[in-house]
């Protein structure tokens, strides 16, 4: 899941943590396991449950969902 990182404390998601399979994140001063708004957490949610058995891994490119994302690191994470 390519967006704002991941809330692994939220009930939604903390169930399902061996499911993760990888966080990492291209925003400076960042880990990926934060979610501050709240979309890349209920994102990784959604697919939980339309694919309960999925390994999921998460790409924080952004902290904010109304923020412009550079196009290089989207390519960057889709090449990774």
């Amino acid at each position: 899941m390519i967006g704002t990182g991941i809330d692994i404390g939220h009930p939604l998601i903390y169930q399902a943590r061996e499911q993760i399979a990888a966080v990492k994140s291209w925003e400076p001063s960042c880990t990926g396991e934060e979610d501050a708004t709240g979309h890349g957490t209920y994102s990784v949610a959604l697919l939980l449950k339309v694919a309960p058995d999925a390994e999921i891994f998460v790409a924080q490119v952004s902290r904010d969902v109304s923020a412009t994302v550079d196009s290089e690191r989207v390519v960057e994470v889709c090449r990774a």
